[in-house]
């Protein structure tokens, strides 16, 4: 966060760019006037856009010192308001085309943005798929499981056990073990995809929602600490700047 001396330098430095730029497109020993400064002042604002500037501009207003008010950094930052203002009342009456011309270009850059926003959620929409396919697993062969009747499966469900099978599926490998250490008991931790049964949904299921609670508390409790911690540096700039502010006009 800069403070209010360091961006009106920033604009007092866009000035004298402009300046020497409009002088140098005169005739030699002729100097630009405020009719010519004030118009490429607001065409640099409209081509550069520039992210909150009218919070920037309220917030140099108010904590600027009193004696740049009424010296060159007063002046110039009194012409950045009135290109702002002239460009949030902009309408057909404003510039030296006829209507029909304004509504056309106001058409077409529309259409333009339109395309721009377009193309950049497509190219965003593109990366993402490739960091999926980057980052998903390999697809594996879905193991083969016995044949079980209708008969057998409503009798399991009767007796809330599982049909078996001489020839039941056995994973062709152990289960991994936890990438790292853990402190609580899991029940289904050290399974996988292969050794899960139908008797163990309810289960995995209660596991599951105890993760995504605790996973919640844990984001909301971290999110709580970045805004305490955002709080505390706006602050303490702040403070800073007052107090740079107040040394400034004692000097």
């Amino acid at each position: 966060l800069k403070s209010p001396i360091e961006k009106i330098q920033n604009i007092l430095q866009t000035s004298s760019e402009i300046t020497t730029a409009l002088t140098s497109a005169l005739p030699p020993g002729d100097l630009p006037g405020a009719d010519d400064f004030l118009p490429a002042f607001i065409l640099c604002i409209l081509r550069s856009n520039p992210s909150n500037f009218k919070s920037s501009l309220s917030y140099i207003q108010s904590y600027m010192p009193h004696s740049m008010q009424i010296s060159e950094e007063g002046y110039v930052l009194a012409n950045v308001m009135s290109g702002v203002s002239f460009l949030e009342n902009l309408d057909e009456g404003s510039l030296s085309i006829s209507k029909e011309d304004f509504r056309l270009g106001v058409e077409k850059r529309r259409l333009e943005i339109s395309a721009l926003i377009q193309k950049s959620k497509e190219k965003e929409r593109s990366i993402m798929i490739e960091k999926l396919a980057v980052s998903a697993p390999p697809l594996r062969s879905p193991p083969s499981f016995p044949e079980i009747t209708a008969r057998e499966v409503r009798s399991a469900r009767l007796s809330n056990t599982l049909p078996s099978r001489s020839n039941s599926y056995i994973p062709s490998s152990p289960p991994p073990p936890p990438p790292f250490p853990v402190k609580k008991r899991y029940s289904y931790i050290s399974h996988t995809a292969d050794t899960l049964g139908i008797n163990d949904v309810e289960g995995l299921l209660r596991e599951y929602k105890e993760l995504v609670y605790t996973c919640e508390r844990l984001v909301k409790e971290r999110e709580e600490e970045m805004r305490r911690r955002d709080r505390k540096e706006r602050e303490d700039k702040r403070r800073q700047m007052e107090g740079e502010l107040e040394g400034y006009d004692n000097e």
